[in-house]
């Protein structure tokens, strides 16, 4: 999609203009390459629906888009965009989606899907807006302003090397963010936010385990193809679940599963044995074909498959070393699929559970899981409403739980009873949630080293006032959770492990499922209680998930044994990271990238110390190996410089 919004912008755009939509003196609506469009009317207006929806909810039942049948798709689109206000039509409609409303007098309103699933870049210059979903769509735009200083610092320092969701690493570059739209009437550009109301955790009763059972059950049956349902295998609980649902549905003979074998150094060897391994079984359990999809950084073909993709990951904002594995595995999955057939994957399922707080990762030093499964509920405890209000009733300070896991993550000397008499102590205690590496409430931003101490103040206030302020004026222990799960649209789901995971299968011509995506499931989890697992009372993390296969499907509760993974789960020493950055064939290629030092006209001198960084690379490019912060940082930068700018 390309939109072009002005007469200047009109006919700056009307000579390399493609497959042309809309055209008016002031509007140029353009197909773009990475989304199907829909067309229809409904009433006065014409609308342009760019990515998938997978079903609509007519009357609180959800009716399944027929992709085959252009009439009924439009007929029953129509019927939702036309009976209801927008921002409840794009809330009653399930998928990835952005689109453009067109009224018969030519106002116009460009919006998203109500998690900002797909990018919407865009320039605002003299009054007037171009707008798509490729960067490289932009690349004639004014872009003279420099670089964005914050989304650098995010990309550089928070796992998953991303930028806010509303920002680029480009000043003058944009992206539409969560509840946003653009509205031009005219000839005059304005912005909508829709607003937040967070809601607050209710108490559920056992017949909510019932109600996830049908969410779930629905979210995957909606997303399914009646050809061939791809899943992307972890071993882990939430692909297996969808597994496990999707044979619930349609049995074994229209699915097809599809795992990666990771090698990312010889001197490692392949380092998901154990995920690979239980994946089998699990595929066996239900009669079901696991293709195993070799990734190996180690091969000459990993530097080529990089240079095919690089710019398109330049041109969706994803950077990060880890995206490139699921291009690869849905570069394989396109060359074995029907042309309808549906990629199912497990993202945000950590995230809506347990934000995040479920791979057994929080202590990783201790033989146990059953221990530190534990130790990630303490973790996740710590953001919900019994701590909140531990810390507003001032006795935070006295938690044992918060007591252990200070000391071990090194934080024992931070004096919470001071920070939760600050003014804006909610900001503090949510940037440690989104922006922290630590995850400990209160815990300092020193995700990176890269940086000054005038980087980190700036950091700090543009994070908190551009995305923070209504958190800090309306967050309580009532409504926490609401309001961690919305952020979450914002921050961690724009990682690009994530976008890379979502994206690659459009970029194959398939399309993407992510039942735990879905509005209803995140509805329901985002007020769900303490108790189900994100606490400290003896329920497992992803409890209703959990309960739903041991009671309601077909599910082989005895494979969930054992390592989780990846090596890292026998061995805390071992660095995926450090594999890649040191023992890779991208290696050359890597220290060559850096050599230039040409990531020096993206920083600005008092944000970034240039005198550190320097001396990073030039220790890389001479082969010393580093570890920990410095290891983290020298990734990070890898990653940028790999993918490069504009």
């Amino acid at each position: 999609m390309k939109l072009s919004l002005g007469t200047k912008a009109v006919a700056r755009n009307s000579k390399n203009s493609l497959d042309v939509l809309f055209k008016s003196e002031q509007i140029q609506l353009e197909k773009g390459r990475f989304h199907q469009v829909t067309q229809f009317k409904s009433g006065d207006s014409h609308f342009f629906l760019f990515g998938v929806i997978h079903a609509v909810n007519t009357g609180g039942l959800y009716e399944k888009i027929n992709h085959r049948s252009n009439d009924s798709q439009n007929n029953l689109l129509s019927k939702v965009f036309g009976n209801l206000p927008l921002e409840k039509a794009i809330i009653s409609c399930e998928g990835h989606f952005m689109g453009v409303q067109i009224t018969s007098n030519q106002e116009l309103t460009l919006f998203g899907d109500s998690c900002g699933r797909i990018e919407v870049f865009y320039v605002e210059q003299d009054g007037e807006i171009v707008a798509t979903e490729s960067l490289d769509r932009l690349v004639t735009e004014e872009r003279s302003k420099g670089y964005d200083q914050t989304a650098l610092i995010n990309l550089l320092g928070i796992y998953g090397n991303y930028a806010p969701k509303q920002q680029t690493i480009y000043k003058g570059i944009k992206r539409l963010g969560v509840g946003q739209r653009i509205i031009f009437s005219n000839g005059k550009v304005s912005y909508e936010n829709e607003s937040f109301t967070p809601e607050k955790t209710q108490e559920y009763g056992n017949e909510k385990l019932e109600e996830y059972y049908e969410i779930f059950r629905s979210a995957v049956e909606i997303r399914s193809s009646d050809e061939m349902n791809w899943v992307c295998m972890s071993s882990g609980w939430d692909s297996s679940s969808i597994l496990a649902m999707l044979n619930h549905i349609h049995g074994p003979k229209k699915i097809r599963c599809a795992i990666m074998r990771m090698q990312y150094s010889d001197r490692s060897g392949y380092n998901n044995d154990f995920e690979i391994k239980r994946a089998k079984q699990i595929t066996d359990f239900y009669d079901v074909p696991l293709d195993i999809v070799d990734v190996n950084y180690s091969s000459p073909e990993f530097n080529d498959f990089w240079s095919s993709i690089r710019n398109d990951f330049k041109a969706q904002h994803i950077y990060g070393l880890y995206p490139y594995n699921f291009y690869k595995l849905n570069n394989y999955i396109s060359k074995h699929a029907t042309p309808r057939s549906s990629v199912f994957n497990g993202e945000t399922s950590d995230g809506s559970h347990n934000f995040g707080f479920s791979q057994f990762a929080t202590i990783l030093d201790h033989p146990d899981l059953g221990f530190r499964e534990y130790s990630d509920k303490m973790a996740s405890y710590l953001f919900g409403p019994s701590f909140f209000e531990s810390i507003q009733n001032g006795k935070a300070k006295d938690d044992l739980i918060y007591k252990l896991l200070a000391d071990q993550k090194g934080d024992g000397h931070i004096d919470i009873e001071k920070m939760s008499k600050k003014d804006n102590w909610k900001i503090d205690y949510a940037l440690s949630f989104l922006c922290s590496a630590k995850r400990l409430p209160f815990s300092e931003l020193g995700n990176t080293g890269m940086l000054t101490d005038r980087g980190m103040e700036k950091y700090r206030n543009e994070i908190g006032e551009s995305y923070l302020k209504e958190f800090n004026d309306t967050a309580t222990s009532e409504n926490i959770y609401s309001w961690f799960a919305h952020l979450y649209n914002s921050f961690y789901w724009q990682g690009s492990n994530i976008k890379g995971v979502m994206t690659s299968p459009g970029y194959n011509d398939l399309s993407v499922a992510a039942p735990f995506w879905d509005n209803r499931m995140q509805s329901f989890l985002s007020v769900m209680p303490e108790s189900w697992g994100r606490g400290l009372e003896l329920h497992p993390t992803k409890y209703p998930l959990k309960w739903m296969l041991r009671n309601k499907i077909k599910y082989p509760l005895d494979l969930q044994v054992g390592p989780h993974s990846y090596l890292y789960d026998v061995n805390p020493n071992w660095s995926a990271d450090a594999d890649i950055i040191y023992g890779s064939e991208a290696v050359p290629f890597f220290k060559e990238r850096l050599k230039s030092k040409s990531y020096e006209e993206l920083f600005d001198p008092e944000v970034f110390d240039l005198g550190k960084i320097s001396k990073l690379t030039d220790e890389y490019v001479k082969g010393k190996e580093v570890v920990g912060q410095d290891r983290a940082d020298l990734k990070n930068l890898i990653s940028l410089c790999n993918v490069g700018w504009y």
